[in-house]
């Protein structure tokens, strides 16, 4: 529900972009009074034209002042403008985060390559989103790249359902908690191990989950 909501939210301002500029910021926008950066990918993915509204985090936050990082908007177009949008609490990729050199400022519209997925990964380590069969239906999923929120800066993964213009989110075990780094597939088996929480020592307990046909 909080995805759902700040989602819409980031939508209306998006909408109000592209109205007249004010001295003074409503308060229930007060929120939005922050950088926004536009992110365009320079190739398609998987049909897709894609487009970023980033609300980077305060400096505070960050390590360095060119550093993109934070709340976003994704945009999926396709050639016949059917879109559909996802909300990523915390978007970022490698170009974003240590390559970029632009220091981020409200405004600031970048052009950049888009990283794929490498083909022995399952889960990209630098990519911002990709495309992946992680249930083993033969179909692949949309996969958001959560930037650096499992341990050791690695990352965890929202999964999407994607049929058209309409998405929904796996939200079920386990794929509501994977990463790259305490998370195996095997394809073969068709199961899909994963943390699941530490016992009374502090060891981390692995559960594996058989993906039915």
């Amino acid at each position: 529900m909080r995805k759902t909501t700040v989602m819409v939210g980031m939508i209306i301002a998006l909408s109000a972009c592209n109205q007249p500029k004010h001295s003074t910021v409503p308060k229930e926008f007060e929120c939005f009074n922050q950088p926004r950066v536009f992110i365009k990918y320079n190739q398609p993915v998987n049909g897709y034209t894609v487009k970023v509204m980033c609300f980077p985090y305060n400096a505070y936050d960050k390590e360095r002042d060119t550093e993109i990082w934070g709340n976003a908007l994704l945009c999926f177009e396709k050639n016949d403008g059917s879109k559909f949008y996802i909300y990523n609490e915390n978007y970022s990729d490698s170009i974003l985060y240590y390559v970029n050199k632009e220091p981020v400022r409200d405004g600031l519209i970048l052009n950049v390559d888009y990283l794929p997925k490498k083909e022995n990964e399952y889960l990209s380590q630098n990519s911002p989103f990709f495309f992946q069969d992680l249930d083993f239906d033969g179909t692949e999923e949309l996969v958001i790249n959560n930037w650096r929120q499992a341990i050791r800066n690695s990352n965890t993964y929202d999964v999407y359902k994607v049929d058209g213009t309409f998405t929904e989110q796996i939200t079920t075990p386990p794929f509501y908690k994977i990463d790259n780094y305490m998370t195996e597939f095997d394809s073969i088996n068709r199961t899909i191990t994963t943390a699941d929480g530490t016992d009374i020592n502090g060891n981390i307990i692995y559960k594996t989950y058989h993906i039915d046909k």
